[in-house]
């Protein structure tokens, strides 16, 4: 689990910060502005081994906004 885990993200649309997308509360979110290259990072500070990784969207009709997402993974 990444809950709380340092983020940090290529731009923010309002007063978003980039923690609100791994708090584990379903009520906050994040929000790159609209462009091409955005990105979302978080920091896990320590080798893990990944057995699953979800991805959610808000759920007021906004789910058009997933556009060619790529998950990369670094060790």
């Amino acid at each position: 689990m990444v809950a709380d885990m340092p983020a940090e993200v290529s731009s923010l649309h309002n007063n978003f910060v980039a923690g609100y997308g791994n708090d584990c509360v379903s009520s906050t979110h994040f929000h790159t502005k609209c462009g091409i290259g955005e990105w979302w990072r978080v920091d896990l500070q320590m080798k893990i081994c990944v057995k699953a990784i979800r991805i959610t969207n808000r759920e007021e009709n906004h789910g058009w906004l997933y556009v060619d997402v790529t998950l990369l993974l670094n060790e």
